[in-house]
């Protein structure tokens, strides 16, 4: 099954050249790299938080295998949908689906589910293909998408135990990218403040202080399901602290500061 790219042209620039010029302007290959066990980075436009994500994209140790958690913004699917084996296209060209993680993941955890229709018209996880692909030229990594809306920590834990398993036993070289932005459509003193309590108890690697700071304080952060896995998952692969690489908001590029949307790359390693 070949997912087809869905924003390309819209969220992201819709032909390879002009990704390239993007991304050559933002993206610093020449960087000494952090071998991250997880990347926190976001999801909105480029124009909006490219930048943010590159500093992170910038910094982190690409491996050849990459598994992507996202939000479900638009209620498809099952409550922790794991893309079926094919490939995901961009007009960068495809990337193969990691059949073998795939299969390991849902036969490890009977909460998650092989499910395409979560995918089908999600944002969230097709825009990180672009930066991964202009960093491995070649699209010589697989991927394996998990689309989580399964608001269920015990579940969420049970994932995150799934993917550490498998990464284990595959014993290969793999690189978690959870899917997020922050506040929305905030004043922008308020959502900085919001963000700034929910970054600390990233980078503090507390996932249960993430889902209880997001509760107590109604932050409108969309992907704190799939942080709260990458947290746990990167802990048992060994993480022991968190960095803020790059916080933004949408009025840095707007101008207007009225309602704006956080945004943060952040790295586990």
């Amino acid at each position: 099954m070949i997912r087809k790219p869905i924003v390309a042209g819209q969220f992201y620039p819709g032909n390879k050249k002009d990704l390239d010029s993007f991304f050559d302007n933002i993206i610093q290959l020449n960087q000494q790299k952090i071998k991250a066990k997880s990347i926190i980075a976001p999801h909105a436009g480029y124009i909006y938080s490219g930048k943010t994500a590159a500093q992170a994209y910038s910094l982190a140790e690409i491996p050849d295998n990459i598994i992507l958690l996202g939000p479900n913004h638009t209620g498809r699917g099952t409550p922790i949908s794991v893309y079926p084996p094919g490939a995901w296209e961009t007009p960068y060209g495809q990337v193969p689906i990691n059949e073998q993680a795939v299969n390991l993941i849902v036969d490890k955890t009977p909460f998650a589910q092989k499910d395409a229709n979560a995918h089908i018209f999600e944002h969230s996880l097709e825009v990180h293909l672009p930066f991964l692909q202009y960093i491995k030229r070649d699209n010589s990594f697989t991927i394996v998408p998990i689309c989580i809306a399964d608001e269920n920590t015990q579940h969420l834990q049970d994932l995150s135990q799934a993917i550490y398993e498998t990464i284990k036993e595959t014993q290969n070289e793999t690189l978690i990218i959870a899917s997020t932005d922050f506040s929305h459509y905030e004043p922008a003193s308020i959502a900085k403040e919001k963000d700034s309590q929910c970054i600390d108890a990233i980078i503090k690697l507390n996932e249960t202080r993430l889902i209880q700071t997001v509760y107590e304080k109604n932050v409108s952060m969309c992907g704190y399901l799939p942080v709260f896995v990458a947290i746990s998952a990167a802990k048992k692969l060994g993480a022991k602290n968190g960095k803020l690489i790059k916080y933004s908001t949408s009025g840095d590029i707007t101008g207007d500061n009225t309602e704006v949307v956080g945004y943060a790359s952040i790295i586990l390693e």
